[in-house]
């Protein structure tokens, strides 16, 4: 026992060493990794230097403004101190985890590393950070019943769609529908899910191509709307373009599962430097502890309620960002920041009961569902 805790104990030391080098090297960056953290910066000194930008721009200066209690003036005075806030709840959730692997300790050093460059920062990502850990609580607090729990997680991802991006109700969409299969279909592989997944996609795109054809256009083009205006920016050079062009329905169709391949697996990453290199072996990580992860909750019949929508989110997250997102760059950024879903997904001590269907009981004597996977 003292083993173990000594190990937790070096591994929380080794999460704020990552936090520390990530400082280091967001003091050397180039600009164009804080696009988004100067402009919101800007806007919360109203100093001018960059042009003001509407909507969820807004509401996240007004929101780090009135947050500001130490007058930090700099990206890097944010970076330190947002930094260290969600280091904070990061390791505070260690405690709960399992004793990992040095794979596990790897993906999770530079699971640390990589949000304090991407998200925790003054940008609309450290917003939407805390948006996935409040579904986390959601989902871990077992004495809400499995519908309440599903309608709160869709009110919390349709409120970060309202405020923020707005492809996040997509997700709410995609959410339940994955849950309904995981749970309610007799789908014992991985392959299975994905399979189900993908034609319940389709299903989605043809009725909104005939029922809501001004959605279906915005859901067509919003890859390319972005892309189109960036063919020959130095700053682009890894852009997802959509391996069929055009805008039709058919095009559509077998657009997104191939670009689901492509986020999941980024070869085309491989070429393009080392940096990127390091991007697809973090990746090739997770999508390693995902299978594992779905493999273990659909061996197991009833399948456990808590893993299942962890596992749904995040694929829900995946096939929404198929649609949309222009390059491998955003793609991590966005897929960094729901780093508290898989950090349960993937690590939680209760994930080793994996046959455990029944609730457990906690010190003070209310249900606990198993964090099982």
């Amino acid at each position: 026992m003292y083993e173990k805790n000594l190990k937790k104990i070096s591994l929380v030391v080794l999460t704020f060493l990552a936090y520390a080098t990530a400082c280091v090297i967001n003091s050397i960056l180039p600009d164009k990794y804080f696009f988004d953290a100067n402009r919101v910066n800007s806007m919360v000194l109203k100093d001018g230097r960059m042009a003001a930008w509407d909507g969820s721009y807004v509401i996240a200066a007004d929101f780090f403004r009135a947050i500001n209690v130490l007058d930090l003036t700099t990206i890097m005075e944010w970076s330190i101190v947002l930094g260290l806030i969600g280091t904070i709840v990061v390791a505070f959730f260690l405690f709960d985890s399992m004793e990992l692997s040095l794979l596990e300790e790897l993906f999770w050093l530079m699971s640390i590393v990589l949000l304090n460059i991407y998200t925790l920062n003054i940008c609309k990502d450290f917003i939407q950070f805390f948006f996935y850990v409040v579904i986390l609580l959601v989902v871990m607090f077992a004495a809400f019943p499995t519908p309440l729990r599903l309608v709160l997680i869709c009110a919390v991802l349709i409120i970060e769609g309202l405020g923020f991006r707005s492809y996040y109700m997509l997700v709410a969409v995609f959410f339940l529908m994955l849950y309904v299969i995981v749970t309610r279909f007799n789908c014992k592989s991985f392959g299975k899910v994905m399979l189900w997944s993908v034609l319940g996609c389709v299903v989605f795109v043809i009725a909104a191509y005939v029922i809501l054809p001004a959605q279906y256009a915005e859901l067509a083009t919003a890859r390319t709307g972005v892309n189109d205006s960036r063919e020959f920016d130095a700053n682009a050079n890894s852009m997802i373009n959509n391996a069929i062009p055009g805008t039709s329905l058919g095009a559509t169709i077998v657009n997104f599962p191939i670009n689901v391949v492509r986020l999941l697996f980024p070869v085309e990453m491989m070429i393009r430097g080392p940096l990127y290199l390091m991007f697809f072996v973090y990746q090739l990580i997770l999508d390693y502890l995902l299978y594992r992860s779905a493999k273990q909750l659909l061996s197991n019949r009833p399948v456990n309620r808590v893993g299942a929508m962890l596992i749904a989110l995040y694929l829900a997250f995946v096939i929404t960002c198929s649609f949309f997102e222009p390059d491998f760059g955003s793609w991590l950024r966005h897929e960094v920041t729901a780093f508290p879903v898989y950090q349960a997904l993937f690590f939680s001590r209760q994930a080793q009961s994996l046959a455990a269907t029944q609730p457990m009981r906690s010190l003070r004597g209310v249900a606990v569902q198993p964090l099982a996977i």
